[in-house]
């Protein structure tokens, strides 16, 4: 399990998916927003860009551009995490 912090309250954990490669879930609060699963790699840019859409759509007052950076930084921070998942 990897957590991204995105925001003060807002954050991602990515896990080796059951059916698929990768599992997020969308924390917002300490409380999940969504959960799904994709063959789509958070550290690629689709992944990143579908994840960074998922977060936007889902929780409130987070602009696409903010959530990009942070997950480039959050990423970039656990990218040898998120290759041991695989």
């Amino acid at each position: 399990m990897v957590e991204l912090k995105i925001a003060d309250d807002v954050t991602v954990v990515v896990e080796s998916g059951e059916k698929k490669s990768y599992s997020y879930t969308v924390l917002s609060g300490g409380q999940e927003v969504i959960s799904y699963e994709t063959s789509a790699d958070v550290r690629k840019p689709a992944g990143k860009v579908g994840l960074r859409n998922v977060i936007y759509r889902q929780v409130s007052g987070l602009d696409k551009q903010a959530i990009e950076i942070a997950l480039d930084t959050a990423v970039g921070k656990h990218k040898t995490a998120i290759e041991q998942l695989e």
